[in-house]
């Protein structure tokens, strides 16, 4: 099946990728300086009914204890267990000890059962929590309540119906809200860029338009359970920015070498598009002058789908811009680990 092939692959990459091996001469380099410093800048835990639920499935976890952590978490999530490690659900400690085992035998897994829950908002018979290891590297979850219990409501990543519900309610969304220091965008003429329009949704109109590419972009994603290393891809998306630094992130291609896990990874789906949504984003000045693009980004997987703020700095250099990861990377628990190239007509400074 396509979904297990998938997954074998995502773990055999992470023994070359931590190895820091460079045998195919791609240039990647293993980035120390975006390792997460476990509990950086982090408030305590919550004390929520979600924490406890949270901190009784990392305990099931780390004690490979496979009976108690299916009984906390939902049907569905023990279907996304069972298609990533089979391809089908069989039964759910069947597919969750396989699928933990070729995480924990590829060598993907860091930081095994650290994330801690630095947020929980509800909403009836749901919730979505927040689990971090450190100030930026974030992830949200989905939770459903069953039985009076809270049990998680997919393995990795936020829930099948979250990440349906996002993608479709992309054009009605609003612009993340401009941060830092006031910012004036300009093409290489300085000339405004000028302003964007989403009229034909999914197609996007307007603005200065930049082509940011990587040729090996590992990611990274992270998960109740800790982090682990995805796969190394090649990665090309478009900006599209207008004059106030807000903008469209549009045509999100990830691809790889013939039977790797890249090709399972994509802009979240809209049917009522039949394709993928563009994020919305804002590029902030920040205090010190430094510059960060925030998309709100809606990305699925093979193993996950991964909603919220995907953050990037861009940085002018010798050979022109480039967009390189924070340490984090938001909120989304997804991240690229290399600095990715930027091609286009680009200044940016104060208004006036």
């Amino acid at each position: 099946m396509r979904v297990m092939f998938c997954l074998v692959l995502v773990l055999c990459a992470p023994i070359a990728a931590g190895c820091g091996s460079d045998a195919d001469g791609d240039g990647y380099s293993e980035p120390a300086q975006m390792a997460p410093v476990v509990g950086q800048g982090l408030p305590p835990e919550i004390q929520h009914p979600v924490t406890e639920a949270i901190d009784r499935i990392q305990h099931a976890f780390e004690e490979r204890d496979y009976k108690t952590l299916c009984a906390l978490v939902t049907p569905r999530a023990a279907r996304d267990a069972g298609e990533a490690a089979h391809g089908d659900a069989t039964t759910c400690r069947r597919d969750v000890y396989r699928l933990f085992d070729l995480i924990h035998e590829g060598g993907g897994w860091r930081h095994a059962g650290a994330p801690r829950v630095t947020a929980v908002t509800e909403d009836g018979d749901r919730a979505t929590a927040v689990v971090a290891l450190d100030r930026r590297w974030q992830a949200q979850v989905e939770l459903a309540r069953r039985d009076g219990r809270w049990q998680l409501d997919g393995l990795f990543g936020t829930s099948l119906q979250r990440a349906v519900a996002v993608a479709a309610g992309v054009p009605d969304s609003t612009f993340p809200t401009e941060q830092g220091k006031p910012l004036a965008v300009a093409n290489g003429d300085n000339a405004p860029c000028p302003d964007l329009s989403d009229a034909n949704y999914p197609t996007i109109s307007g603005g200065c338009r930049l082509r940011v590419t990587g040729k090996v972009a590992p990611l990274t994603m992270l998960t109740p359970f800790g982090d682990f290393r995805f796969d190394r891809c090649s990665i090309a998306y478009t900006i599209r920015v207008d004059s106030s630094g807000r903008t469209w992130t549009e045509d999100f291609d990830v691809v790889g070498e013939v039977e790797s896990a890249c090709g399972d990874v994509s802009a979240c789906y809209d049917p009522k598009v039949n394709g993928g949504v563009p994020w919305r984003g804002r590029i902030h000045r920040e205090r010190d002058d430094s510059y960060v693009h925030q998309m709100d980004a809606c990305v699925r997987t093979c193993v996950g789908n991964f909603v919220g703020a995907l953050n990037m700095q861009l940085e002018d250099g010798d050979d022109g811009w480039r967009a390189t990861p924070i340490d984090g990377g938001g909120n989304s628990g997804f991240r690229f680990d290399n600095p990715l190239s930027v091609r286009g007509e680009l200044e940016l400074g104060e208004p006036g």
